[in-house]
């Protein structure tokens, strides 16, 4: 049944104060973003309860901003700010490669009697970076989550360039980071 429900006319009647249109489209996309936690937020360590909270919350906005004009689906402009929203959680990675590599140094590299090899030398190991646009963007946009912004304006080249070499790195850092057992 929630399946075949017209999103813009949940709208509608939604704008209009109808409270069975808000139930009606909740539960529509609740299965959505319950597909999206078990596909790539669950491996992240991030609650059930809480991401749920935060794409209701996202939902509640595309429902508040959402506008026909767009020339998309209301399901494509919500799915793009859970996306954007959800970014952040991505971002923790990196955190936890930093921290990783942090308490290995703490340790000391001659404490053990084995040869211990940090995730972090790994990755930039198999990283291979070539040039300084690379080097910025994985040490600073990856592991200090500074904005791909200002990486743009440093090296004076179009966001467009910069973003999508930042998403090929993070994609080459993921696949680094899948094979490498921890």
């Amino acid at each position: 049944m929630y399946q075949q429900a017209n999103d813009n006319e949940l709208i509608y009647l939604i704008k209009e104060g109808n409270s069975l249109a808000y139930q009606v489209l909740y539960k529509k996309y609740e299965h959505l973003i319950y597909k999206i936690y078990k596909a790539s937020i669950e491996s992240r360590g991030v609650m059930l309860a809480d991401f749920m909270q935060e794409s209701f919350m996202c939902l509640e906005r595309a429902i508040h901003t959402y506008q026909e004009k767009y020339r998309c689906s209301f399901y494509s402009y919500f799915f793009l700010l859970l996306r954007r929203n959800n970014s952040k959680l991505f971002r923790t990675d990196s955190l936890k490669l930093k921290e990783s590599y942090t308490e290995y140094k703490k340790e000391g590299f001659f404490d053990s009697m084995q040869t211990k090899f940090s995730t972090l030398e790994i990755v930039i190991r198999e990283l291979k970076l070539d040039n300084d646009l690379d080097k910025d963007i994985f040490y600073l946009c990856i592991l200090n989550a500074v904005k791909v912004t200002q990486i743009a304006q440093k090296h004076g080249l179009n966001y467009g360039i910069v973003y999508n070499q930042y998403k090929i790195i993070k994609q080459k850092v993921e696949k680094i980071l899948t094979n490498v057992k921890v």
